[in-house]
């Protein structure tokens, strides 16, 4: 019985050295450099910066060459805005591992939210000799040249990005502004028609196209706000607000809000009770809403029926045109 009763105290012993032993070994590799680095880039890939750069520090500490620390924590320093600290971490990277094409394009983003535009750019150079056909590589080279007034070289780049890429719709926004700043107005409006064609949900061409237009002269107003309207509306839409527009001048202008709305989706996608998109009718005399067009605007029920054919499917009255014209 006694001997029993030893051997039970003896196994229940090991067993427990051993179970010491294990939860020193997991306490040890809770601290290993490596069990550090994984959680660091664990916290940097969830957006807890502050944890990665913390954790990586300490992996540094015991690992002073490990260069994808380096990387890592040059990444979570630039998401927090330290950006001397963030350049000078992807720059120690590269100096121990010069394969770390990644850190050659965050160091350029560093550098150009600096404003260290030639050295962002010299980044984004030594990378596109080596993969030229990367079209973000190219189109972010043409913003750096944007920067510091190289137009013309700007949009050549965009050029052999768009024919590497032809359905980029950015690519397109950026070349659209270029051919602005020289006044190819065609050329721009056909750049952000071309990329409301891509994706018309995105309000980035309207705005660039409203903003070509308006600098085409007043003939060209009426379609430049309708652009800056469809912006806002899309805008709106991204932040969950209802669209409404509230139109008290001419029958063209509620026209043009009647096909505006149309084209938006019944609601924002919020907890709100999903009423119809709202165009504010003014009932109030105004001969320019009653007389300005040969056929009128339609109401049934409360709603307001889109006109149909060309443009804005609405024909002008030349006789009340010239009746309330002001010269």
């Amino acid at each position: 019985m006694r001997r029993a009763l030893y051997a039970l105290v003896l196994a229940f012993a090991a067993v427990g050295a051993w179970t010491t032993v294990q939860a020193v070994r997991r306490a040890r590799e809770a601290k290993s450099p490596q069990s550090l680095y994984l959680a660091g880039a664990s916290a940097l890939y969830r957006g807890r910066f502050r944890g990665a750069v913390a954790l990586l520090t300490d992996v540094l500490r015991a690992e002073p060459r490990n260069a994808r620390a380096y990387y890592f924590r040059g990444l979570a320093l630039r998401e927090l805005r330290s950006l001397p600290s963030a350049v000078d971490d992807l720059t120690k990277a590269l100096s121990l591992d010069p394969t770390l094409a990644g850190a050659y394009y965050e160091r350029a983003l560093a550098r150009e939210d600096l404003g260290d535009v030639l050295s962002a750019l010299s980044d984004v150079e030594f990378l596109l000799a080596a993969h030229p056909d990367r079209v973000e590589l190219r189109s972010m080279r043409a913003r750096l040249l944007r920067g510091i007034g190289r137009n013309y070289e700007a949009e050549e780049e965009l050029d052999k990005a768009l024919q590497s890429r032809p359905g980029s719709y950015f690519t397109l926004v950026d070349r659209a502004a270029l051919r602005r700043a020289r006044s190819d107005t065609a050329g721009s409006v056909a750049d952000c028609a071309a990329a409301i064609a891509l994706d018309p949900g995105l309000a980035p061409a309207y705005i660039g196209r409203a903003e070509t237009l308006s600098d085409a002269g007043r003939s060209r107003f009426e379609e430049a706000i309708a652009d800056q309207t469809k912006a806002i509306a899309l805008l709106g839409q991204l932040a969950n607000l209802r669209f409404s527009p509230h139109v008290w001048g001419s029958a063209v202008g509620l026209a043009t809000a009647a096909h505006l709305v149309a084209s938006l989706t019944p609601a924002p996608h919020t907890d709100n009770v999903p009423w119809p998109t709202l165009v504010e009718h003014d009932v109030g005399p105004n001969p320019l809403r009653t007389e300005l067009l040969e056929k009128g605007l339609t109401l049934i029920d409360g709603e307001l029926v889109v006109p149909e054919g060309p443009g804005l499917g609405v024909s002008l009255d030349e006789a009340a045109v010239k009746r309330y014209r002001v010269l």
